[in-house]
C-alpha cells in the first residue's frame, strides 16, 4: 500500500508526533485511536512515531495504555504483541485546556520525544473535542509557541519575523522540517459568525494549506468510487443534467438515537450534526463539475464553486424545509425538557445552472429512523416505450441509488480498504488536503443552511416542530 507524499516532497516517513486533545472523549475512543492502531500494525506510520494523549482526567502512562486497550476491545482481534507495540508509541499528558501550564508542560513533554527521535519531528494537533473548546485550545497553542517550528526563526520572512513579536506563525509548509498542522472536526464553528470567528483565529496561526477541517465522508471510499464513475465512465457523463436528471436526493438515515451524547447533540441538532456538512458535500460531489486540474486544489474548489450556486427551490423557506423529533427525545440525559432541537430535517435545494436547471436536491436526514443508510439517490426521468409502458411497475426502478456507508466484506483483514479516518490521519501526515475542507467550502454550507437555523429558532417561528415515533419516518404536513 502507497503512502501518501509530503507537500515538500520528502515521504511520509520523517518522525511526526500525534497530539490528541480530548483522547478520552468518544471520537478518540470510537475512530482515533482504532485508527491509528490499524495504521500502525499495517505498518502505515512514520517509523519514527508517537502519540501523546491529552486529557483532563488524571492518569499515569499504563493507566490510560489499559483504557486504549478497552478502546480496541470491540470488533477487532489482535495479538498481544501487536498491542504491546502499539502502547510503545504512546503516552499520556494530563492537563486542563484553559489554563497555560497544560501547554507548558506539554511543550516540555514533546522536546523529549524530539530528543529521543535524535531530531526535530513533525507535528499534527487533533482537536477531538467540542467546537466550545477551539478557541481556548488554539489561543493557547499559539502562547505556549508550541505551533512554532522547531527550527526557530530559520527560514522565515522579515514579515513573519515582525508578526511573531506578537503571535507566532508558522512558516511555509515544507521550508523547515518540523512542520506543525493542525486537525478541526466538524462542526466547524455553531453558525456563520462563529466560523469566522474562527477562520480568522487559524488564519493567524496557521497557512491555509497547514489547517485540516474534517469532513470524514470525503474519505469514504465508496464516495471516491462515486467520483471516479461520474467522470471516467462516458455513459454517464452524457445522462449527467436536467434532460435526463428529474432529481437527486442525499440521505443520511440512522437507526439509532441520541442515547449517551445529549450533552453533545442538543445544542447542535440534525442540521448542525450531518446537513451543514456531510449532506451538503456529498450534494456538491454530486452536481459539481469536472475539477480543472489535478491535485487537492482544483478538487477543493470545484467543490467550493457548486456550494455558492445551490439555492433553496423556494423563496418561501417554510415550502423547502421541515424538522421533526422523535417522541421521548427531551426524556434523553442530558437534553433541555422543553429542547426545541430537531432530530430529523428535509430540506429542498436547487442549482440554477445550464446542467441542472430544474433539479430538485433533496437532502434528508435524522436519528431513531426504521433503519440506517446513508445514500446519493439518483432519479432519472422517465421514457415511456414498449418495454415500459404507462402505468407500468418498471418506472419506478428508474434510479441508481449509490450507498455511501460500506458493506461488510468477507476479505482478508489485512486486504481491506482504508477505513475513512485511517485515510483522514495518512493524508494529514501526507499533507495531501483533497479529503479536507477549505474555508470556502465551510462558509457556502453555513451560507446556505442558517437562513433556515434562524427561521427554526425564532420564538414565534411558522416552522413545525413535528413529532415522530421512533423507528418511523416523520409525516410532515
Amino acid at each position: 500500500m502507497e503512502k501518501p507524499q509530503i507537500s515538500n516532497g520528502n515521504t511520509a516517513e520523517a518522525p511526526t508526533i500525534f497530539v490528541i486533545f480530548g483522547a478520552t472523549g468518544d471520537l478518540a475512543e470510537k475512530k482515533l485511536f482504532p485508527a491509528l492502531f490499524d495504521l500502525h500494525r499495517k505498518k502505515l506510520l512514520p517509523k519514527k512515531c508517537h502519540i501523546v494523549a491529552s486529557a483532563r482526567r488524571p492518569f499515569s502512562d499504563d493507566e490510560f495504555r489499559k483504557l486504549v486497550a478497552s478502546f480496541l476491545s470491540t470488533g477487532k482481534s489482535f495479538s498481544e504483541e501487536e498491542l504491546t507495540s502499539f502502547f510503545k508509541i504512546i503516552s499520556y499528558h494530563q492537563g486542563f485546556f484553559d489554563e497555560p501550564d497544560t501547554y507548558g508542560r506539554l511543550a516540555v513533554q514533546l522536546q523529549k520525544i524530539d530528543d529521543s527521535f535524535g531530531q526535530c519531528s513533525n507535528k499534527l494537533f487533533y482537536l477531538a473535542v467540542p467546537p466550545s473548546f477551539y478557541e481556548t485550545i488554539l489561543k493557547h497553542l499559539a502562547a505556549s509557541e508550541l505551533t512554532k517550528p522547531c527550527g526557530g526563526e530559520l527560514g522565515w520572512t522579515p514579515l513573519e519575523k515582525s508578526r511573531h513579536r506578537r503571535l507566532p506563525t508558522p512558516v511555509d509548509v515544507g521550508s523547515l522540517t518540523g512542520w506543525t498542522r493542525i486537525l478541526v472536526e466538524k462542526p466547524f464553528g455553531n453558525d456563520m459568525e462563529t466560523a469566522r470567528v474562527l477562520d480568522r483565529l487559524l488564519g493567524s496561526l496557521f497557512k491555509e494549506e497547514q489547517i485540516f477541517r474534517i469532513d470524514h465522508y470525503l474519505a469514504k471510499e465508496s464516495l471516491e468510487n462515486f467520483l471516479k464513475l461520474r467522470f471516467s465512465n462516458g455513459a454517464f457523463g452524457a445522462v449527467w443534467n436536467h434532460e435526463h436528471i428529474s432529481r437527486v436526493e442525499v440521505q443520511f438515515f440512522q437507526k439509532g438515537d441520541v442515547k449517551g451524547r445529549g450533552n453533545f447533540y442538543d445544542p447542535i441538532g440534525a442540521l448542525r450534526d450531518v446537513g451543514q456538512n456531510h449532506l451538503l458535500e456529498m450534494a456538491a460531489l454530486a452536481a459539481m463539475d469536472e475539477p480543472k486540474g489535478k491535485g487537492a486544489a482544483a478538487m477543493r474548489k470545484a467543490r467550493g464553486e457548486v456550494l455558492k450556486k445551490f439555492i433553496f427551490a423556494s423563496r418561501d423557506l417554510t415550502e423547502v424545509s421541515s424538522r421533526a423529533q422523535y417522541e421521548g427525545y427531551s426524556d434523553e440525559e442530558g437534553v433541555a425538557k422543553n429542547s426545541q432541537t430537531e432530530t430529523y430535517f428535509r430540506l429542498v435545494l436547487a442549482l440554477p445552472t445550464p446542467r441542472w436547471q430544474g433539479v430538485p436536491f433533496v437532502l434528508e436526514a435524522g436519528k431513531a429512523l426504521p433503519e440506517s443508510r446513508v445514500e446519493i439517490v439518483v432519479h432519472f426521468k422517465h421514457k415511456v416505450h414498449g418495454v415500459c409502458p404507462p402505468g407500468a411497475e418498471c418506472l419506478s426502478l428508474n434510479r441508481i441509488v449509490f450507498r455511501v456507508e460500506s458493506l461488510p466484506t468477507n476479505s482478508k483483514e489485512g486486504s481491506q480498504p482504508l477505513d475513512a479516518y485511517e485515510k483522514v490521519l495518512l493524508h494529514a501526515v501526507g499533507g495531501d488536503q483533497t479529503l479536507f475542507t477549505s474555508t470556502e467550502e465551510v462558509m457556502e454550507e453555513w451560507r446556505i443552511v442558517m437562513p433556515v437555523l434562524n427561521l427554526w429558532h425564532k420564538m414565534d417561528s411558522p416552522a413545525s416542530l413535528y413529532k415522530y415515533q421512533k423507528g418511523t419516518m416523520p409525516k410532515i404536513a
